[in-house]
């Protein structure tokens, strides 16, 4: 719709970082890092979605 202004939470995650590879998928608290960013991005009620390009990744949010 024209005029109206969309806001999102976008969050990258990517297995392939250089510094600490499969980031996303550490446990903390027996949660993936990535899901728990995810539970408290959704706190701001703002549409939120996970970029990735790795199924493992995919698989941990689909069953978010």
């Amino acid at each position: 719709m024209v005029g109206i202004n969309t806001t999102a939470v976008l969050i990258p995650a990517r297995m392939g970082s250089s510094r600490l590879p499969g980031k996303p998928l550490i446990k903390l608290g027996g949660k993936a890092m990535i899901q728990r960013v995810y539970d408290e991005c959704i706190k701001s009620k703002l549409d939120t979605y996970v970029l990735t390009d790795d199924w493992a990744i995919a698989e941990v949010m689909k069953t978010i």
